[in-house]
């Protein structure tokens, strides 16, 4: 299996905290801000926001001014970490319209696709299992 290379591991990262800075920005947009004297709800989160946003600039920048080396990941990592943010995503998007027990077995059989080598058994014992203890 051939590995997964980032050549400038630092703009992707810095990409994506300022994409997590931006859409924090975006929510807390809505907030009242308030004034100097009463602060409202919409002050810290906004703040916290844009200084989210200047660091992930900052870690852009440095990307650009340094010789960075490609960073390797292993096909594995890669595999693991989508199937992981994917089981967390289908369980949110599925809590509440499913229900609790379907999407907890979603969610077990999804993280169990995750794994380089999936044994179908143990896969089918977590979809059965976790929901009744859940």
């Amino acid at each position: 299996m051939s590995d997964f290379r980032l050549k400038r591991p630092s703009i992707i990262s810095g990409l994506a905290v300022t994409l997590i800075g931006a859409v924090a920005l975006y929510q807390a947009i809505g907030l009242n801000f308030g004034n100097w004297a009463s602060v409202g709800a919409g002050a810290l989160p906004t703040i916290v926001s844009v200084l989210i946003i200047g660091g992930g600039l900052a870690i852009i920048s440095f990307g650009f001014l340094k010789n960075e080396l490609p960073l390797s990941l292993p096909h594995g990592l890669v595999r693991a970490s989508l199937g992981m943010f994917g089981a967390i995503i289908v369980f949110a998007l599925t809590i509440k319209s499913l229900g609790m027990v379907p999407a907890v077995a979603l969610c077990a059989f999804i993280s169990s696709l995750a794994a380089v080598t999936v044994n179908w058994r143990h896969t089918f014992d977590l979809v059965l299992l976790l929901p009744l203890i859940a």
